[in-house]
């Protein structure tokens, strides 16, 4: 068990590491204001969705928001341990995105029953052009089966 709670330490400080990291390089280098972020700060489960546009919109949310956001990140990027590491440490679970992922239906479940954050982009990969077209049904599925009230946030371009 000490193993255990020695890698979870381990991995909360990675995340908040990248975090402030990421923080820093958005205020100083794209200059990113963040309005409202105390919406998300409430006690319960919430629903992040976003259109993906680039590979760093997991990372520039999770460093923005105040709460942790456990995203959904195709089953692809934990295929090598450095990554699947540091992934794991900010809180990402895998998806295959080639059928309907029961296991991830059940972590974010969990997660949401735990009051935290999940983040997914219902598109099922990055689009750059024709932005919400092919939709996932997860965004809509998630919420339908907590028992407690839930929020569901979409993000989009001014």
């Amino acid at each position: 068990m000490g193993g255990q709670a020695f890698r979870k330490g381990e991995r909360q400080l990675v995340f908040f590491i990248l975090k402030w990291f990421v923080r820093l390089f958005l205020k100083s280098y794209h200059r990113v204001e963040v309005e409202g972020a105390e919406s998300f700060s409430h006690a319960g489960p919430l629903i992040l969705v976003g259109n993906h546009v680039s590979y760093l919109d997991p990372f520039y949310l999770g460093a923005v928001l105040p709460k942790r956001v456990y995203f959904m990140a195709k089953k692809e990027s934990f295929s090598t341990p450095f990554f699947q590491w540091i992934l794991r440490s900010c809180g990402a679970f895998p998806v295959d995105r080639e059928k309907t992922d029961m296991n991830a239906i059940k972590t974010a479940i969990q997660h949401l029953r735990h009051g935290r954050i999940v983040g997914l982009f219902p598109e099922g990969g990055r689009r750059t052009e024709a932005p919400m077209r092919g939709v996932k049904a997860g965004a809509a599925y998630l919420p339908s089966k907590l028992t407690r009230r839930s929020y569901l946030f979409i993000l989009k371009e001014p």
